[in-house]
């Protein structure tokens, strides 16, 4: 059996590589990207289970991809996790747009955990990496 891809979009490096670890341990396949276009650009060749995504970062902002995601009839199902330190109207924002679920920076990483076995079943968390 596959792993599930989890993609991963953060700006920072030290954070990323964290949920990167994390969600590895976790018997995912992460792929982490540091921006939005990159991320939309990967999303042509990639199905991830589930998104993880920071709202504000340099030159792209979460919201897009998020759009990007819920209008495409391939990734629309895909549940989206936002984890940002934004204020309340741009999770708000996140929500409206279509965003699963959302936490706040700082996160417990406990509630990530719970989050990636809620959306990634445990039985497809073994073996090599699948991302389609």
């Amino acid at each position: 059996m596959e792993k599930p891809c989890i993609l991963i979009v953060e700006d920072h490096q030290d954070f990323l590589e964290l949920l990167k670890h994390v969600a590895n341990a976790e018997g995912c396949y992460p792929v982490a990207v540091e921006d939005c276009n990159k991320a939309i650009e990967l999303l042509k060749h990639v199905k991830p289970k589930i998104i993880s995504t920071d709202i504000m970062m340099p030159d792209t902002c979460g919201i897009d991809l998020i759009n990007h995601v819920r209008n495409s009839p391939r990734l629309k199902d895909i549940p989206i996790l936002v984890i940002s330190a934004a204020g309340e109207e741009a999770l708000t924002e996140a929500v409206d747009a279509g965003a699963t679920m959302v936490l706040r920076k700082p996160i417990d990483l406990c509630e990530f955990i719970r989050i990636l076995r809620e959306y990634v079943p445990a039985q497809a968390r073994t073996g090599s990496h699948s991302s389609r």
